[in-house]
């Protein structure tokens, strides 16, 4: 699925897989987080949210998803290094987010809120959802 020359059926994967509850699922995230489509790049970021609740932030974090969206906080569109900076303030690592800031300097009031742990909730991918 995530090589599927359509991004809406591989943005539709990382949207099922961010739904698993199962911290087995980051591994093809994190190949959502190189694809082309960056609708996709960016829901594989708020798929690494949603699936940090599976278990404990440090296995995310010793997770190879980790040093890919801290990649991402240097993507070309700022959605994508938004959703990425968010997923990185969500599992506590703030480190990350102040050593590579020049890479959000047009983020800079989200990346403020970030650090304060003022994350905006993730989108309902289902009615009721309440996933953070």
């Amino acid at each position: 699925m995530a090589k599927h020359r359509f991004a809406s059926l591989r943005l539709g994967a990382m949207l099922g897989l961010a739904d698993m509850a199962d911290l087995m699922a980051l591994d093809p995230v994190a190949g959502g987080l190189t694809d082309r489509s960056p609708r996709v790049r960016e829901a594989a970021a708020d798929a690494v949210r949603r699936l940090r609740h599976a278990g404990s932030a440090d296995d995310v974090l010793a997770h190879p998803v980790h040093p890919l969206l801290v990649k991402a906080l240097g993507d070309r569109q700022a959605k994508v290094r938004v959703a990425a900076a968010r997923a990185l303030g969500s599992l506590g690592d703030h480190n990350s987010l102040r050593e590579h800031s020049h890479s959000l300097r047009g983020e800079q009031a989200e990346l403020d809120q970030i650090l304060n742990n003022q994350i905006p909730p993730l989108d309902k991918i289902w009615q009721l959802d309440d996933t953070t």
